[in-house]
């Protein structure tokens, strides 16, 4: 320890954040039940598209997306989007086509995601 000098000189060091996990728990609003493979899509306005497959266990689903503002959707298919948010209780009952999701924390975003079957025409 004797031979060990520090430098005086300022160092520094450039970090880039290049992912963030948006985690969801997506339900059906008319049994509580989670809807497991439901493809949840998130589109940025760069035409970047991600997608996470929702789980069966308690319908957990989670999207791993570059910081910014991203268009959330449930892809095609029997679900409709009611809402997405950290507040679990927004009554929607109008099918969205999509909603922003805006994705900024570095403690990532918790979101639940509320659907329904799609009505037949």
């Amino acid at each position: 320890m004797e031979n060990l000098e520090l430098s005086k000189e300022i160092e520094s060091v450039d970090f880039v954040l290049k992912g963030l996990a948006v985690e969801a728990f997506v339900r059906n609003v008319k049994t509580g039940a989670a809807v497991p493979g439901l493809a949840i899509e998130a589109k940025n306005n760069k035409h970047v598209t991600h997608e996470g497959l929702t789980m069966e266990t308690m319908g957990y689903n989670q999207l791993r997306l570059e910081p910014g503002i991203w268009l959330l959707q449930v892809k095609a298919g029997d679900y409709d989007l009611l809402s997405a948010d950290a507040n679990r209780y927004i009554s929607n009952d109008e099918k969205l086509t999509g909603l922003p999701l805006s994705v900024f924390s570095l403690a990532g975003d918790f979101i639940h995601v509320r659907t329904r079957e799609t009505k037949a025409s």
